[in-house]
């Protein structure tokens, strides 16, 4: 009588604990009072725009890419959004209807991935542990970065790709 040979699966799995931390601090900066202020900002106009023209299914013309409109139309249709909400000015107040939080967490979540990407990719580059931590924090921190993730904007999810 031969035996099998038993083949047992086994997996590994290594947390880098630098990439998660940075990750976990970029989501609370960015995640924190997401649907504040809860009126138009800047280009949330045009944006807003076509995810309604999305959500009725309006065909409209744009000079860009649509990936990163057709995310943001994915996170207010699964959030109920109808689309009747008229993106007319900067300031203007948005009804309860809109679920401006969904609308703005995709560019979040893109902010937030993108401080654990210029970590590890600062890793692969320098070969030196350090420099990607200063890289990650930086990206962490900046301002500007920092602002684009948290509203409906599509700089953050362009960057990430």
């Amino acid at each position: 009588d031969i035996e099998k040979p038993t083949v047992g699966f086994y997996l590994h799995i290594d947390i880098d604990l630098v990439c998660f931390t940075l990750l976990v601090l970029a989501l609370s900066t960015r995640l924190y009072n997401l649907d504040e202020p809860r009126h138009i900002v800047f280009d949330e106009l045009h944006y807003g725009r076509y995810v309604s023209l999305y959500t009725k299914g309006v065909f409209f013309f744009d000079a860009h890419p649509p990936l990163g409109k057709q995310l943001l139309y994915l996170a207010g249709r699964m959030a109920g959004y109808d689309g009747n909400f008229t993106f007319d000015k900067i300031g203007s107040p948005y009804s309860e209807n809109v679920p401006i939080r969904a609308l703005r967490l995709i560019p979040a979540v893109a902010g937030s991935l993108l401080v654990s990407v210029t970590y590890q990719l600062m890793k692969e580059i320098t070969k030196n542990h350090w420099t990607a931590i200063l890289a990650g924090v930086l990206v962490l921190f900046e301002n500007c970065f920092l602002a684009q993730s948290r509203f409906m904007l599509l700089e953050s999810i362009q960057m990430l790709f």
